[in-house]
């Protein structure tokens, strides 16, 4: 005889939910029949709900409750005992067969189910859904722990596997993040960082073991993060202080996961059935990237390639809307006519038309340190053209020789960086905006003008991700 039960549905055509009763039918011989004390509700469903389906579906994939059937092949719970519902395989290596995908006829059809349902009174799951517990532990708030913590604290403990004393960040604190705050702890990391949009979210972090909290609406959390996990005591390739977490985990359960790429620009990648498009919002670009390739005659000699190099960087370093931290100036290769120099940098704006002057800037500056090092840019090898060729010219290329030949004299040779010391007093030395140009005098009179932004936009440190965070 069947078991009475009463079931969400989701129908094949409609995001609608409904409630059947149904009469679950008696387990085969590796299935187990539940009576629910409660069900975790995941933003899972959600996905299931707004995607496209072929077929009715049954929904929920973490519940607890009490064992009423049991299959002839079922050795590890008998009837009466507490369970947990789960998605995940208990010993899936262990087991005979493959498990069986719970699925129910409904009202319009087969109702499928991902694994198991558990949006009911009463489920029909594998064996290897089932996991017996204590009888004794709460029967509500351990519904969770079918998905949320295994995915949150199984994320720290068994995917990344911190150890003790290395640092986490855990984006977005409902019920799965606040499983990777309690798997960080357990772990012995530190520091353990609970960034949210929710004071009350984040004071309940600090009870499950965050040691640090930080509000993405009061201040940047990527900022707030590197405060609290700068070395001070060490030193990176670009003379600063390394700062950062060794693991970061994403707990947000919104429409999109947002990721900033090399360019700078924000992409967004929709979930659900967006899941297929990228987006990419220049608009949210925090600096802008310079990237360009110079060829100079095969002519140059080391020393004189060395010199434009040299000059090259400490330029940039000097620039006052350079990123300096990201400078790099680097011999990369030999072209077909040319011995090849890649310059890539970010320039420090978010306005488009700003970008375009400070990129001309940088580029003119290129221009004369080429020619002030008694170089020049390669033709195409390609081209034929006539003419009287001057050369090389000999004052200036002498006068590179010497310049080079002093570095080597002093030990002060900036290869294959300048020093700290320089770079901190080439630091905003350059004129920009140039002397003497209209953009200098409206700066120095406090004037202001309108530029063009790359899009309209939201504020450089809000985004539409900020307004909303998974409610578990």
């Amino acid at each position: 005889m069947g078991t009475q039960a009463r079931v969400v549905v989701l129908p094949q055509s409609s995001a609608v939910l409904r409630v059947e009763e149904i009469e679950l039918p008696d387990p085969g011989p590796t299935q187990v029949v539940v009576k629910e004390f409660a069900s975790g509700i995941c933003h899972s469903q959600l996905h299931q709900m707004h995607r496209p389906r072929e077929s009715p579906v049954i929904l929920g994939h973490e519940a607890t409750g009490i064992v009423l059937k049991t299959g002839t092949k079922v050795k590890h719970v008998t009837e009466g005992d507490t369970v947990l519902v789960t998605w995940v395989p208990r010993d899936a290596a262990e087991a005979e067969a493959p498990p069986v995908t719970a699925s129910l006829n409904v009202s319009d059809g087969t109702a499928i189910s991902e694994n198991v349902f558990t949006w009911a009174d009463h489920t029909l799951a594998d064996q290897q859904y089932v996991v017996k517990v204590d009888p004794g532990i709460k029967k509500d708030v351990t519904s969770i722990i079918g998905c949320a913590v295994m995915t949150g604290a199984g994320a720290v403990i068994n995917t990344a596997k911190v150890r003790p004393g290395q640092s986490v960040a855990i984006f977005g604190v409902g019920g799965v993040g606040l499983s990777a705050v309690a798997g960080a702890r357990m772990a012995g990391a530190n520091p353990i960082i609970a960034v949210d949009l929710a004071e009350d979210k984040l004071a309940f972090a600090k009870a499950f073991g965050a040691t640090h909290v930080v509000n993405a609406n009061d201040q940047d959390a990527v900022e707030a993060i590197r405060e609290l996990t700068t070395h001070a005591d060490e030193l990176s390739i670009m003379k600063t202080m390394p700062a950062g977490v060794d693991f970061a985990f994403d707990c947000i359960g919104i429409r999109t996961t947002k990721i900033r790429a090399l360019d700078r620009t924000l992409i967004s990648i929709p979930n659900a059935t967006f899941a297929d498009m990228e987006l990419v919002n220049w608009a949210q670009c925090d600096r802008m990237l310079i990237l360009t390739q110079i060829g100079l005659r095969y002519e140059t000699t080391p020393d004189q390639l060395r010199h434009v190099l040299a000059n090259l960087r400490e330029m940039l370093y000097a620039h006052p809307k350079i990123e300096r931290s990201t400078v790099r100036v680097r011999y990369v290769g030999y072209g077909p006519s040319s011995r090849d120099v890649q310059i890539r940098v970010y320039a420090l704006t978010q306005e488009w038309n700003e970008f375009h002057a400070i990129r001309e800037d940088v580029f003119l500056r290129v221009d004369q340190i080429v020619a002030e090092s008694g170089t020049s840019f390669a033709f195409p090898s390609q081209t034929l053209y006539l003419g009287r060729d001057g050369g090389l010219d000999r004052e200036r290329s002498e006068a590179a020789k010497q310049q080079v030949a002093d570095w080597r004299r002093r030990g002060a040779l900036p290869f294959p960086d300048p020093a700290a010391a320089r770079i901190d007093d080439l630091a905003g030395t350059l004129d920009y905006p140039p002397r003497g140009s209209v953009e200098e005098r409206r700066s120095d009179a406090g004037e202001t003008h309108e530029s063009e932004r790359l899009s309209e936009s939201l504020p450089p440190n809000q985004s539409e991700a900020d307004a909303t965070i998974d409610k578990r």
